[in-house]
């Protein structure tokens, strides 16, 4: 009967697996995962001839799976928003999560702007997106006021997703706050976030 344990949880082992293998949620596939490996560990070891290469490499796949769990319940902790990143999320970013919201704040800048001062002006190759939090601005071309863009809005955007030379100036309408995204940083979040990088576009 005891020599029937280790082939028992071998047997188990493999039915975690399985099991890993049909959930989505990363998480689970993590944990069964791991739990696998454990009770592969008795079968290894048991062995006529201990297999230590192989519990070797089920301790190093089970390490693994650890890291990755504890990332991800890190992750899937909620997100605490000062106030004024909670007024973004409300103005601007309402859809994303709080983890969501954090990762694109926390590599803005944040700027001020006087009244009349130019943020972008005509035929300009940018390299930075912006996002009004307070102010206005005044959107002109060949000296005609074409829109005046408040709070919430972005400036820049079009240059930001078409990659062409802007075709009007924004200059402030009075005192302005507003955040700045450099582009290479953007870029950077995306890589690693896909899903967010084609919900911010």
């Amino acid at each position: 009967m005891d020599t029937m344990i280790p082939e028992v949880l071998f047997f188990a082992a493999n039915l975690f697996y399985c099991l890993g293998y049909l959930v989505r949620d990363m998480l689970w596939l993590r944990v069964l995962s791991m739990a696998g490996a454990v009770l592969t560990f008795p079968y290894f070891f048991l062995q006529a001839e201990v297999l230590v290469s192989a519990i070797a490499w089920q301790g190093c796949f089970l390490l693994i799976n650890m890291v990755n769990m504890v990332m991800l319940l890190v992750e899937r902790q909620p997100a605490a928003l000062s106030t004024e990143q909670q007024h973004l999320k409300n103005l601007v970013f309402g859809s994303f999560s709080n983890r969501d919201t954090l990762r694109l704040l926390n590599i803005a800048t944040w700027k001020e702007a006087e009244p009349g001062e130019v943020l972008l002006d005509v035929d300009e190759q940018l390299d930075e997106l912006h996002l009004l939090y307070s102010g206005a601005v005044n959107v002109q071309r060949q000296g005609r006021c074409l829109v005046n863009r408040s709070a919430g809005t972005f400036v820049g955007e079009v240059h930001y997703i078409t990659k062409q030379p802007t075709s009007a100036a924004v200059s402030a309408a009075g005192q302005v706050r507003y955040l700045s995204w450099r582009y290479q940083d953007l870029e950077r979040l995306f890589n690693r976030r896909r899903p967010l990088g084609k919900a911010f576009e």
